[in-house]
């Protein structure tokens, strides 16, 4: 592969941040359910939310295959495959296994603080060992369920593709375009399997979302987006498409078409929208993002065991407007200062020491 796709796609890591901070206020915007109901009533862009997480899936397939569709294409041995799993275990576990720690000690806390209000808290042996081996989400078709840290059953169901992928890239190798259109079929035939089914499982929406970033990552290497004016035009019909669908809730094939839209008009880092999502805002959200993502739920479920009785108290005593500006601002606060945290301490030292460990 030559180096134009072996550099690092600055506009997709910032999108990953933004998509990060979107899912996070899908969830705290019930805080202050008053306002929350407000907002809705205004547009469904934030209600819509927990689609940011099938872009996740989307952005997944299309990183990997930038990554690492060359070397399993070309060089196909177990000595690589092995390399590609310690790399994405060293990724995604030692902060979950963290978070999950973390949940539980909040959980537990709650138990024996408040005992008489919550009973039990909500941890059986089957949903503990499920987390621990991280496949609670191939287990799921009611995210309602997701036990624990709730936002880590997608990090599950995205290792379940970590585990299929370097034989995809090897079934791609011989017609890439070809096989791409098989790969976007199959993607379509996925959605419309778990959207059409209302308890569908969870690993196949993000099946979906994963076959659909190979296919986006296929016609990119084939026809490439290198004209700023081209790709500044694309860009704004994606956007464009992802913020009108949220805000009138239209079909989530439309949502997910303007993803697949907007990862191939960003991925040259041409374009107005990719000059804007090289500044360091965004590429610190995108830094932060897998924190922020694994973190807020819980900063989020800590409100909803302590908090609601401080805001509460200042609801008495201020008006609640200021209250619930305040419950924003402080949960996002936490929120990002935690993650940082936690990027620093935990998610990068642990991934270096496992994947020195385990090589």
């Amino acid at each position: 592969m030559d180096n134009r796709y072996r550099k690092t796609i600055v506009s997709h890591h910032s999108l990953r941040g933004i998509a990060a901070v979107l899912v996070v206020f899908f969830h705290i915007r019930e805080v202050s359910y008053d306002k929350g109901v407000a907002l809705d009533s205004v547009t469904s862009f934030f209600s819509m939310g927990y689609l940011w997480v099938d872009f996740f899936f989307i952005l997944s397939g299309y990183i990997l295959s930038y990554v690492y569709a060359s070397l399993f294409l070309y060089d196909y041995k177990s000595s690589l495959i092995k390399y590609f799993y310690v790399a994405r275990f060293s990724r995604v576990y030692p902060l979950h296994l963290f978070t999950l720690i973390l949940y539980l000690f909040l959980e537990f806390s709650f138990y024996f603080y408040r005992r008489e209000v919550v009973g039990m808290p909500g941890v059986s042996f089957e949903s503990l060992i499920a987390s621990l081996l991280l496949i609670q989400g191939w287990i799921l078709s009611d995210l309602t369920l997701a036990p624990l840290n709730s936002p880590a059953w997608s990090i599950s169901t995205e290792m379940a593709c970590y585990l299929v992928f370097p034989f995809i890239i090897k079934w791609l190798r011989f017609n890439m375009f070809f096989v791409g259109m098989i790969v976007v079929g199959l993607s379509i035939a996925l959605y419309l399997i778990y959207y059409g089914e209302k308890d569908g499982f969870v690993v196949i929406r993000c099946f979906a979302g994963f076959m659909l970033g190979i296919f986006v990552f296929i016609v990119y290497k084939e026809m490439p987006v290198t004209d700023y004016g081209v790709a500044t035009s694309l860009q704004l019909i994606g956007g464009s498409g992802v913020l009108f669908a949220m805000h009138f809730s239209l079909s989530h094939s439309v949502v997910i078409a303007s993803f697949g839209l907007l990862l191939y008009s960003t991925a040259s880092d041409c374009g107005f929208l990719a000059k804007l999502l090289n500044t360091r805002i965004f590429v610190l959200l995108g830094t932060l993002s897998y924190s922020i993502y694994l973190n807020h739920w819980i900063i989020y479920k800590a409100y909803l065991f302590y908090g609601v009785y401080v805001f509460g108290a200042l609801s008495s005593n201020y008006s609640p407007m200021n209250v619930s500006i305040l419950k924003y601002f402080s949960l996002m606060f936490v929120i990002f200062v935690l993650s940082f945290i936690t990027y620093r301490y935990i998610e990068i030292p642990a991934q270096k020491y496992l994947k020195r460990k385990l090589q």
